[in-house]
Order: structure tokens, then C-alpha cells, then sequence
């Protein structure tokens, strides 16, 4: 079994990250929504709480995308910022770099504020729902941990950790001349 990587340290909250949840507002089938299905997401967002494309760019392998659904496996993917859509760059959700076409595209992510009580729309393997952001904070929710071991999966580790491993490397000793 995988074991998760850490939260966020300041480092990284620093840069920007912020775990963003969202839930099913309303559906044909759930028109109440559903605390059951729902996404939890490492989003870097900017002062105004928009996702930010600049940060992305130094953050895009550390913005891991968890996707909860009642009765199906935990997805695992990343939130990736590619060229095209409107205004020229679309947000997606993307659970496998070399697969085409298994994103969740067209997320209407743009110009909303990433802010608790807001509405934003996603077009996912089920077509177009809209989720309620019932979350936003610096700190892992406390539920992302659990599915994570329960499913078995790992979050990527943060791209903060990753830099500062590859800056400690073990230096070679330095051999001592005997006389």
C-alpha cells in the first residue's frame, strides 16, 4: 500500500497552495446535491483567490485533484492549465499525462473565486455538474488522508519537498592522508 506524501509545508503554503473542496450542488439525480461526491484539490490561487496560471507554472506537478464519487474508486489526477479554450487557456483535470482525452476538461475554473459558498461547473466523465465550494483552506482536509489510504493511493509529493531533495545530496567524504 501506497503511503501519503505531507501536507503542504510553509513553504509551499507561502507559494500559494490551498486545499479547495468541492461538492455536488445539483444534479438530475441529486437535486440536494451530494456530501459524497466531490473533488479536494491543491490549487494555487492568487491574492484575490483566482487560480493563478504564473504560480501553477512553478507548481504544476504538486497540484494533485482527488476526485470522491459514492460507489467508485478514488480518482487520483493532476489540475493542469493548457493553451486553448476560451480566452486562449483552459483549467483540466488530468488523470493520466499520457493518456488523450481522460482529463475532465472545460472547467469553467477561470474567473471564479475559489471562496466557500461559491459555484463552479466541471464537465467530467458524468457531462456538465455544477459543485459548491465548501472549502478552501492552507491545511489538508481531514478526509483526503483517510481516502487516500483506504484507496491505497499516494499524493504526489510537493514540488517544494522535491526541489529541497534534490538540493541535499550526500557529499562524498573527503578522503582523510594518513601519515
Amino acid at each position: 500500500m501506497a503511503v501519503p506524501a505531507m501536507p503542504p509545508t510553509r513553504e509551499d503554503i507561502g507559494s500559494g497552495l490551498f486545499w479547495v473542496t468541492l461538492r455536488l450542488a445539483r444534479a438530475t439525480d441529486f437535486p440536494n446535491g451530494s456530501s459524497l461526491r466531490g473533488y479536494h484539490m491543491l490549487a494555487p490561487l492568487d491574492e484575490k483567490g483566482h487560480l493563478d496560471p504564473l504560480r501553477w507554472l512553478r507548481q504544476r506537478d504538486g497540484c494533485p485533484v482527488l476526485r470522491f464519487w459514492a460507489g467508485e474508486p478514488l480518482l487520483v489526477g493532476s489540475l493542469r492549465h493548457r493553451a486553448g479554450g476560451r480566452g486562449g487557456a483552459t483549467w483540466i483535470i488530468d488523470y493520466d499525462p499520457g493518456a488523450v482525452h481522460d482529463e475532465e476538461a472545460d472547467c469553467r475554473l477561470d474567473g471564479h473565486v475559489m471562496e466557500a459558498g461559491e459555484h463552479v461547473t466541471l464537465r467530467g466523465p458524468d457531462g456538465v455538474s455544477i459543485f459548491r465550494i465548501t472549502g478552501v483552506s492552507t491545511r489538508m482536509p481531514a478526509g483526503v488522508r483517510r481516502q487516500l489510504l483506504s484507496s491505497g493511493q499516494a499524493l504526489p509529493a510537493s514540488p517544494h519537498r522535491r526541489a529541497a531533495e534534490r538540493r541535499v545530496r550526500p557529499r562524498p567524504h573527503a578522503a582523510t592522508a594518513s601519515s
